[in-house]
């Protein structure tokens, strides 16, 4: 799953979003919701998501300004908002998409797809940044001349 927050001012946004969501997203799972600035930026510390979905224009502060006052970014970004002229600017922020409101089913299923296939891939690099030496004793010449080595050395990485 992929665990997801939505932040936007207006109620129906979020409404008609999530709806979106669970209709045609089924491995995303939204932890919270947020219409607020001050509260968004407590619930990405604190919930650590790896999607979220992201207005920009906002009363008090604006999307930009939330990012700008996370420390850690280890999320993806797809900016929803019925403002195109801050496309450019979102990029500039790794987005990962920029949706324009109303929010068309087909681009939004595109965008998570994208965004699922990149979360994958940094979860497969990770894994054999941890563990780089299942990659040299998957390969056959080594399991042929150390069989028990190779069972070995899994049972240690298993335990």
């Amino acid at each position: 799953m992929i665990k997801t927050i939505i932040i936007d001012d207006e109620a129906r946004g979020i409404s008609s979003l999530k709806i979106l969501l669970q209709t045609h997203c089924p491995h995303l799972s939204v932890i919270a919701v947020c219409n607020q600035a001050e509260d968004a930026i407590e619930l990405i510390n604190n919930l650590k998501p790896d999607l979220l979905f992201l207005d920009i224009s906002m009363p008090v502060k604006s999307g930009f300004d939330i990012l700008n006052e996370i420390s850690e970014k280890n999320f993806e970004i797809i900016f929803v908002t019925a403002h195109a002229e801050y496309a450019l600017k979102a990029f500039k922020y790794s987005a990962a998409d920029y949706l324009l409101k109303p929010v068309m089913e087909d681009q939004l299923v595109e965008a998570v797809a994208r965004v699922g296939e990149k979360i994958k891939s940094k979860t497969d690099n990770n894994f054999f940044i941890l563990f780089p030496p299942v990659c040299f004793l998957q390969q056959e010449s080594f399991l042929e001349t150390f069989p028990d080595m190779y069972m070995y050395i899994l049972l240690l990485l298993i335990f």
